[in-house]
């Protein structure tokens, strides 16, 4: 039985679940323990403010921000933020797991990290991106080659 997770959970349900793992099975490592709640509190703060904006595009531009549902895109949001990233919402969810990996001096965050964007590429970015071929054609890809999925 193949198990399609393509765009079916929602990508702030997987980066709670990537936060309930690094608080659950924690193991400190001590290498930035002075600095680990200023480190922490930076990228909670760039995380908010990256999903924020990203948001306040999308709301300004009237398309869904539903991730389950990347078909029903109504527009092509390519200023702001999206000029920067392609994905600021899921890179600011990244912010946030980064941050409270620091926050818990987590040595699984450090495996939750880069799992939560494979993950995410996969799962998510992949299917939208394929949505957005289909849907805007030569538009978007122009925009994948001026900005990057990430940073």
């Amino acid at each position: 039985m193949k198990l399609n997770l393509e765009t079916k959970v929602p990508p702030p349900i997987i980066t709670l679940l990537c936060i309930l793992i690094i608080y659950f099975f924690e193991r400190e490592f001590n290498f930035f323990e002075d600095w680990n709640t200023y480190i922490s509190i930076l990228f909670l703060v760039i995380g908010l403010i990256i999903i924020a904006f990203a948001l306040f595009k999308f709301a300004k531009t009237k398309t869904t921000v539903d991730p389950t549902k990347p078909s029903k895109t109504s527009s092509l949001v390519i200023t702001g933020i999206y000029r920067i990233t392609r994905n600021p919402m899921y890179l600011g969810m990244l912010f946030l797991i980064i941050s409270f990996t620091f926050y818990k001096l987590s040595l699984i965050g450090c495996i939750i990290i880069p799992s939560f964007i494979f993950y995410i590429n996969k799962f998510q970015i992949e299917p939208e991106e394929y949505e957005m071929r289909k849907k805007f054609g030569e538009n978007f890809e122009n925009y994948c080659k001026k900005v990057d999925r990430w940073i």
